[in-house]
């Protein structure tokens, strides 16, 4: 596992605690649109604190310090427990099955349409009046072009960006190919509407720097369970009871995470699941000599088996799984070093029909990159729409609670 390149790790110093303290309270103005590296040596990208925190929420050095910030305040209640990833939430199964199948099955039952392989391309304005509105929507499929009105009374909500877009998916023998071209359309939805209105925002900030923005997943089927209990028995963690296992001398910087069996809904008993990510995907690897971005299913699984040790087992496992690596451009583009107003607010100003939701519109104090981040701008959206006086739940502010104060300097003093 050794490697000459990647210096030991260290515990912060004095001077990466203060520089983490001033950011917890400067305010987001000061910070502008700095990178987090602007704000600390080199030394510290080599510390056991950052090693846990760019493996648990993906961040890079040159990602934005706002956000930076964001995180240390939003999860200071967790720094006691950081190693272990204590106080993660998990779904029993994965996220689409646990979250997304439920939900779809309501509105289904609710009434409401969903029309697939339909493109939303544009919007249709009217700026005329005392209140701007959206009156039509223009969308095309793969044979025609239409044009959607809007109704007085109707309402309009837009899913800005979107950090899965230009997914490619690779095979066992076959590397995931980069895709710079967004064929969802999401990103040239969001350049077009925000055309000459900085009240919409500014998607290039986020969208035009994919060797800035891309990391690759990868998905390892087994039917054989040998991996799990090899790996079960080098950490001593179940199958879901475990956070990420992460391999800090690898050039990939790679981590891997077994879930709680069965996955998927409808799972063989006799087949498991795991998944697993790198964060320099440019980097040759250690085991199989080839970047990341540029290796087969095979390959990848090669490379996490060496880091494993396991290599009198290797042949065996690569022959029962199947290994699927996803090539992400877009997917820590919401990191992207950002001013004020590159994202836009739920409710535009001056817009009284049209509201914005997901990873790229504006929502004080909270962090981007969660489940949270995306219910509550829908929240905030519907809520204003429909001018109802709700509010969504508070975001959690454990930095105003001296006891979390207390045990998260601690924690880090000793990282």
């Amino acid at each position: 596992m050794a490697n000459a390149k990647i210096p030991p790790l260290t515990r912060l110093d004095e001077h990466d605690l203060l520089t983490l303290g001033r950011l917890s309270i400067e305010p987001e103005v000061m910070l502008g649109n700095s990178r987090i590296s602007d704000h600390f040596d080199v030394s510290f990208f080599e510390t056991n604190f950052w090693l846990m925190w760019c493996t648990t929420f993906a961040f890079q050095p040159w990602h934005s310090a706002v956000e930076f910030r964001r995180y240390l305040l939003r999860f200071a209640h967790m720094s006691s427990g950081f190693n272990q990833l204590h106080g993660i939430m998990r779904t029993v199964y994965n996220q689409y099955d646990s979250m997304i199948l439920p939900l779809r099955r309501w509105l289904d039952e609710h009434g409401v349409a969903f029309r697939p392989n339909i493109q939303v391309t544009d919007l249709l304005f009217d700026e005329s009046g005392a209140e701007n509105r959206v009156r039509g929507i223009v969308c095309k499929t793969a044979h025609r072009r239409l044009e959607i009105p809007v109704a007085t009374a109707d309402k309009v909500v837009v899913t800005l960006g979107s950090m899965t877009a230009g997914s490619s998916l690779g095979s066992m023998d076959h590397p995931a190919a980069l895709t710079t071209v967004d064929s969802t359309g999401a990103w040239a939805l969001w350049k077009t509407i925000a055309a000459g209105r900085p009240e919409f925002g500014h998607p290039s900030v986020f969208a035009d720097h994919i060797d800035e923005s891309k990391w690759l997943s990868f998905t390892v089927t087994l039917r054989d369970p040998a991996l799990f209990w090899l790996i079960r028995d080098l950490t001593g963690n179940m199958p879901g009871e475990g956070g990420l296992i992460t391999f800090p001398e690898s050039s990939w910087l790679a981590s891997i995470v077994l879930p709680h069996q069965p996955h998927f809904i409808g799972q063989p008993a006799d087949v498991q699941v795991l998944w697993g990510y790198g964060l320099r995907v440019d980097q040759p690897g250690d085991f199989v000599g080839k970047p990341m971005s540029a290796c087969t299913g095979r390959e990848i699984l090669t490379e996490i088996l060496g880091h494993l040790r396991i290599e009198a087992e290797a042949a065996h496992i690569l022959e029962h799984a199947n290994s699927i690596p996803c090539l992400m451009p877009f997917i820590t583009s919401q990191f992207m070093p950002r001013s004020q107003g590159d994202r836009p607010h739920v409710s535009p100003d001056g817009w009284k029909n049209l509201a914005f939701t997901g990873q790229f519109c504006e929502l004080p104090d909270d962090v981007v990159f969660t489940v949270e981040y995306s219910v509550r701008s829908a929240q905030n959206a519907v809520y204003a729409l429909l001018g109802l006086d709700l509010a969504a739940p508070d975001v959690y502010k454990g930095q105003h609670d001296p006891r979390i104060v207390y045990k998260a300097f601690s924690a880090l003093r000793d990282r």
